[in-house]
Order: structure tokens, then C-alpha cells, then sequence
């Protein structure tokens, strides 16, 4: 892992501070969401990985003017 990634890990796991759900409205604190974010991490390493191109809604805008 990258120095990157552990400085994060090591930021979260140790962080008070909370992100709100958007449709649910609930408090999920970043450790939690450290944890959540590994689960999916290793139930995704199973499959074979590929590079997509993804255009976001939000981001057609940006695209367009440039």
C-alpha cells in the first residue's frame, strides 16, 4: 500500500467526524466508513478487474466547455 493510503487509513480510523447519508439522513462516522469501504474492497477483488471510462452527469458540463 502507498504512504498515501495509509495515512488515510491511519486519519479515518482515528477521526470523531461524520459524513450524512443523502437518502437516508443518517451519521455514518468515518471510521465505519473505513470499514464498509474495505468490505466492498474485498468482496470487488474477486472479479477480474478492467479499466471503464465513466461520464457523470456533473461532469458533462466540464467536458463540453473543454
Amino acid at each position: 500500500m502507498s504512504r498515501w493510503v495509509d495515512r488515510l487509513e491511519k486519519s479515518l480510523s482515528s477521526s470523531k467526524a461524520s459524513v450524512t447519508e443523502v437518502e437516508g439522513g443518517r451519521a455514518v462516522a468515518y471510521p465505519e466508513l473505513l470499514k464498509g469501504s474495505e468490505r466492498w474492497a474485498g468482496i470487488f477483488s474477486e472479479f477480474d478487474r478492467s479499466f471503464i471510462s465513466v461520464v457523470l452527469p456533473n461532469s458533462i458540463d466540464y467536458l463540453e466547455a473543454n
